[in-house]
């Protein structure tokens, strides 16, 4: 048989003969195999925040502040990963070495009364707030009804 032309009507296809049993299926098909059931895999609980507490943390507060390379206790240099606000306005910063790949954490203050008047001071005198603890001058992220500092996670204020 050979093809029809393009402006030949197509042939007629000849239906498919009945099932073997004899009568066509009627109703919805068969139900499919049962899912599989499997364990429900935990989904990652903060495992980044198994992190070890900075030795001198003081020293290690201030070079943070002023941006400076931070030593690790491991002879290599900390590098941050992840910067978290807590809730009563605190920051608190993850840190991995360089040379181990060890985590260390750091807890940063919350504001004290000054600094966030200060802050409260720059917003009414319509400049744009920047944060009081860190050299260069940084400048605050609004998050929700929030000012806060990217680098340290501590809340300043509301908007």
């Amino acid at each position: 048989m050979t093809p029809p032309r393009a402006t030949e009507p197509p042939v007629p296809r000849v239906p498919l003969p009945p099932p073997r049993g004899g009568k066509p299926l009627k109703g919805p098909p068969p139900p499919g195999p049962a899912p599989i059931q499997r364990a429900a895999t935990p989904v990652a609980t903060e495992a980044i925040l198994e992190a070890m507490p900075l030795p001198d943390e003081k020293v290690q507060l201030r070079r943070y502040y002023m941006r400076a390379q931070m030593p690790s206790p491991m002879e290599g240099f900390l590098e941050p990963l992840r910067v978290r606000s807590e809730d009563d306005g605190s920051g608190f910063v993850i840190f991995e070495c360089s040379a181990s790949s060890l985590r260390f954490s750091l807890a940063i203050p919350a504001a004290s009364r000054g600094e966030k008047k200060g802050v409260k001071d720059q917003k009414e005198a319509g400049e744009d707030p920047f944060c009081p603890r860190h050299e260069p001058p940084l400048k605050l992220n609004r998050v929700g009804q929030n000012l806060i500092c990217p680098l340290c996670g501590v809340r300043y204020g509301r908007v």
